[in-house]
């Protein structure tokens, strides 16, 4: 009756399995996928305007092109944007001088 119930006992308890230790290079794989899903939670916490979406649509559409048009036209919006920053600025100081009393 004893080895009954020290097998049914034996079968009913059985000590944890120890965990293998993770390697170094499982460490670091493990800390290189945290810092993946935080990153990601941060970019996801990041506002979305209509300005970060024409962005993201005009790198789709500079991808889809071959590499030299692409950079001419990545250049030309480059242009575009630079041209137009200058102007307002030199408006505004313009603006500015002309209120100086």
């Amino acid at each position: 009756m004893s080895k009954t119930t020290s097998e049914a006992n034996s079968k009913m308890y059985s000590p944890p399995n120890k965990k293998p230790r993770r390697t170094q290079s499982q460490a670091a794989a493990g800390d290189e996928l945290d810092a993946a899903v935080l990153k990601l939670c941060q970019m996801a916490e990041e506002p979305s305007d209509m300005f970060e979406k024409f962005g993201s649509l005009v790198a789709a559409q500079l991808r889809s092109m071959p590499i030299a048009a692409a950079l001419h036209v990545q250049s030309e919006i480059q242009n575009m944007i630079t041209a137009t920053i200058l102007a307002n600025n030199h408006c505004m100081s313009e603006s500015s001088q002309t209120h100086n009393y």
